[in-house]
């Protein structure tokens, strides 16, 4: 137990950047998805789906839904999918095609496509990074 802990610190401190003056602080948040690596309790698609679903007040049935169905490119869609897509590739072990397959069978490239979009708003709206943080608690509790 005590170098399974070991092998989790490790990891968790070589995902840090380095800081020379201070050490960055950890949220539960930021480390849970390595000890959940570590430790083997990995979170499901479906939990995903399901906690962005709630947190932004969309049904869950569109996540999985094709884009025929009207209104499934609305942006009050879409992102919360993008959202939950991105959040599946960082929490989950599951590779691209297979999380497309969760989200209604999508290509592995709109999966990709989720995840840079992701990563660019967060780059440029502070707000989107917030959004993040409180989805990774709410996943993380």
């Amino acid at each position: 137990m005590i170098r399974v802990l070991g092998v989790a610190r490790h990891s968790v401190m070589d995902d840090q950047p380095f800081i020379a003056a201070e050490p960055k602080g950890l949220t539960v948040a930021e480390i849970a998805p390595t000890l959940r690596a570590v430790f083997g309790g990995r979170l499901s698609v479906a939990e995903i789906q399901h906690t962005v679903s709630a947190h932004y007040r969309i049904k869950p049935e569109y996540m999985t839904e094709r884009d025929g169905v009207p209104g499934m490119r609305e942006p009050s869609i879409c992102y919360p999918r993008q959202m939950a897509m991105f959040l599946a590739r960082e929490m989950t072990g599951h590779s691209l095609p297979s999380i497309g397959r969760f989200f209604g069978n999508r290509d592995h490239t709109t999966v990709l496509h989720a995840v840079r979009a992701v990563k660019n708003r967060c780059a440029e709206d502070p707000y989107t990074e917030l959004d993040l943080t409180v989805l990774r608690e709410k996943l993380s509790a």
